[in-house]
């Protein structure tokens, strides 16, 4: 009775290191494809824009201000905006957050500069669609293409989309 109770012991001992072989593997499968899609979105311009983030300053000489705010996560940055005469003439941003949302706020800033109300806010819309269409392309602009990835992880989509999506909501009229 000992002896088949044993044996009893040791096959489902067997079978739980069996299965706890089969889950690791497929669990070493499936973060590997998560550390993929992971390293395209934590690459090279996303690190640099976070570590050092462009137009990151508070503009005391601003026009509009923008607020752009998560309470999820409680990512939070300021954008303001400098505009003479229907063109942004500085665009800077100041706050906290994740790299993710940090880096595009950064992006967002470096592509506005310069540009007209209109044109900054079809940027932003274009770059929405980007990352929320289903059937979006990967861009060919190296700043957008590392935000693109984002499309495959939703709680990080809302931190790349963070500061565009507040740009366009509280749309400065000219």
């Amino acid at each position: 009775m000992i002896l088949s109770g044993f044996i009893v012991f040791l096959q489902t001992n067997q079978v739980i290191k069996k299965n706890k072989i089969n889950s690791v593997h497929y669990s070493n499968q499936t973060s590997q494809n998560h550390m993929d899609k992971l390293k395209q979105l934590y690459q090279k311009v996303i690190l640099q824009h976070n570590n050092a983030p462009l137009f990151f300053e508070k503009q005391p000489n601003y026009t509009h201000q923008i607020e752009a705010y998560n309470p999820i996560c409680g990512d939070q940055f300021t954008l303001y905006l400098q505009v003479v005469e229907n063109v942004i003439n500085r665009a800077t941003f100041y706050g906290y957050g994740c790299a993710i949302s940090k880096a595009a706020s950064s992006v967002l800033m470096k592509k506005i500069q310069g540009l007209s109300l209109d044109e900054a806010h079809q940027i932003c819309v274009d770059y929405l669609e980007m990352i929320q269409a289903e059937n979006a392309e990967m861009p060919a602009d190296e700043d957008l293409k590392a935000f693109f990835a984002a499309r495959d992880f939703p709680s990080r989509q809302q931190c790349a989309v963070l500061a565009w999506e507040a740009f366009v909501q509280d749309y400065p009229k000219k």
